[in-house]
């Protein structure tokens, strides 16, 4: 193949089973995450696709940063503001029912180098909201020999070329989620979140 986003685009033409979801090469799933993502999905026929915590771990394979993300926007992901002016989604963490693979233009995303993940993420956000599982899904390892970080800035520039051209109150909107992220964590009121709820022992969802 020519590159990641070519081997992943052939991969996907022949993926099979009922979810989907890519790791590069030496990260890992948590052990209990399929079967979380099964009691999930399987409870809830209406998400299509979810992620999870942000979990980041340094070159010794040990967990430096975990975090819980807000409810995602929609229009965000069409206008290229996760990964330009507001974070990225955490690729590792997050799977999709295998039917969403129909909306793939396999194509272009081989032809991505960097950003074919956000490619992915804006295709299924323009068709299925985006949902937020409390629990460890996947994890991202920094490395010092990374692709990204061998052509700063590469990775935004992609999605620029990839995006929708943002409206000015989406910029602005963009900078004052940003802030509002920061401070504070999703409530228990969040919408399109799933939580583990001790009392009734299931995994139940906050549709807001």
């Amino acid at each position: 193949d020519s590159g990641m986003y070519d081997a992943l685009a052939k991969g996907l033409a022949r993926a099979s089973g009922d979810v989907t979801g890519y790791l590069p090469a030496g990260e890992v799933f948590d052990p209990h995450a399929f079967s979380v993502i099964t009691e999930v999905l399987t409870r809830y026929p209406d998400i299509h696709w979810i992620t999870g915590h942000e979990v980041t771990r340094n070159e010794k394979r040990q967990v430096i940063n975990c975090r819980l993300p807000h409810p995602f926007c929609r229009s965000f992901f069409d206008c290229g503001m996760y990964g330009t002016r507001l974070t990225v989604l955490q690729q590792e963490s997050t799977l999709w029912r295998s039917g969403m693979n129909a909306h793939f233009d396999l194509e272009k995303l081989a032809a991505c180098k960097l950003a074919g993940d956000y490619f992915l993420w804006r295709t299924l956000a323009r068709h299925q909201e985006l949902y937020v599982l409390d629990t460890h899904i996947g994890s991202f390892t920094v490395e010092p020999d990374q692709l990204s970080k061998q052509t700063p800035g590469g990775y935004r520039r992609e999605i620029r070329a990839l995006r929708r051209r943002p409206h000015l109150w989406e910029r602005l909107h963009a900078l004052l989620y940003r802030q509002y992220v920061k401070r504070t964590r999703p409530g228990k009121t969040a919408p399109r979140m799933v939580r583990y709820d001790h009392g009734r022992q299931q995994w139940l969802l906050t549709r807001g």
